[in-house]
């Protein structure tokens, strides 16, 4: 009885798995056909593809800020210059505050998505990456760069979608917000404690975006776009974490006199930022 009650679903997954691998298959020999007929143009069309999906991702995540859908003001310059709604202004900033972290959650949740995509095309493609690898060998590093298929799909990520004008944005009030929160409690709060936490989310997503911009970007019209990550994101995030993931203990400020005690000095007592895939590991202080 335990056997035939288990064999429908076996029976039924065995075809899926097969069906999958047979069209796994078929997209290897598919590459392979357009591999070698024209390696370089199929380089191209991989990379405009995936320059489209992460367009197509940008709009899931910011439907207003590409055209899909027309904006609501949640801005209250409106009522403001009409002087109605007394507490108006606060409402709209807390709506923003919740559409900025909303924002960012489907941010993160994309990329992780793209990410797999990514891994799924370079291994279906394997002979492509192989000839890209050799034309990386051939090339001048100081200024020539070929990108590999996963590390053009980030760029096209890092262009279309975090350094989107409204994306962005909303990205660097979040950072501010999360800095401003742990001042205003004067601590350690759950509060700034879920902040700051999304900043290091943040962070692990920014330093795999943080890859070398393609040579000939600008004959594909995109402006290089890895310094302007650099500027506009990653230097405030890690300027705000420097500034305050090393004075706290405990939910309490460290006193300036004792942040030896702590961290640096190269003490005994010293304690060194850990990192993990060059992200940034967030511990509740009152776990330590």
């Amino acid at each position: 009885m335990t056997g035939d009650a288990r064999s429908p679903p076996s029976a039924e997954a065995a075809p899926n798995n097969q069906s999958a691998s047979h069209r796994l298959a078929q997209a290897r020999r598919l590459a392979t056909i357009l591999t070698n007929r024209d390696w370089e143009l199929l380089y191209e069309c991989v990379r405009l593809l995936q320059l489209e999906c992460a367009e197509t991702l940008g709009a899931c995540i910011a439907p207003a800020a590409y055209g899909r859908v027309r904006p609501e003001s949640s801005c209250p310059e409106g009522e403001a210059a009409r002087g109605t709604g007394g507490g108006g202004g606060g409402d709209a900033c807390v709506h923003e505050e919740a559409d900025d972290e909303a924002l960012l959650v489907r941010l993160l949740r994309a990329f992780d998505d793209y990410s797999r995509w990514l891994g799924e095309v370079s291994s279906t493609l394997g002979q492509l990456g192989c000839l890209v690898a050799a034309q990386r060998g051939n090339e001048m590093l100081d200024v020539q760069n070929t990108p590999t298929l996963p590390a053009g799909g980030l760029a096209s990520f890092r262009s279309a979608v975090v350094l989107h004008p409204s994306i962005s944005a909303a990205l660097r009030r979040h950072v501010a917000r999360a800095e401003a929160s742990l001042l205003r409690h004067g601590g350690w709060t759950p509060e700034s404690g879920r902040l700051m936490q999304t900043l290091i989310d943040l962070d692990s997503c920014l330093s795999r975006l943080d890859v070398r911009d393609d040579h000939l970007s600008e004959e594909r019209g995109l402006a290089p776009s890895q310094q302007r990550l650099r500027d506009s994101l990653v230097a405030p995030l890690r300027a705000c974490w420097q500034r305050h993931a090393t004075q706290w203990f405990c939910g309490t400020r460290i006193a300036r006199e004792d942040l030896t005690l702590y961290v640096g000095g190269g003490g005994r007592g010293g304690r060194a930022k850990r990192r993990r895939n060059g992200g940034l590991i967030y511990e509740d202080p009152s776990c330590v």
